[in-house]
């Protein structure tokens, strides 16, 4: 019965550990899926929210003129 509950401890700390690299290596890089790193910011940022905002500036100055 023992080696049982020891044998699904020591799966549940390998999944354990699996999520944390897995976690690490996809949300800390900047090739994150999804995202783009922008140089000017300095930070990650959507790149469809980058060309939302980029087109409101256009919008903005074909209002202006």
């Amino acid at each position: 019965m023992m080696k049982n509950n020891r044998l699904f401890d020591i799966i549940l700390i390998a999944i354990f550990f699996f999520g944390i690299g897995f976690w690490t290596s996809t949300y800390t890089t900047k090739k994150t899926p999804g995202w783009e790193y922008d140089e000017e910011i300095g930070e990650k940022v959507v790149p469809l929210l980058k060309k939302i905002d980029s087109l409101k500036a256009e919008i903005a100055e074909l209002k202006k003129s």
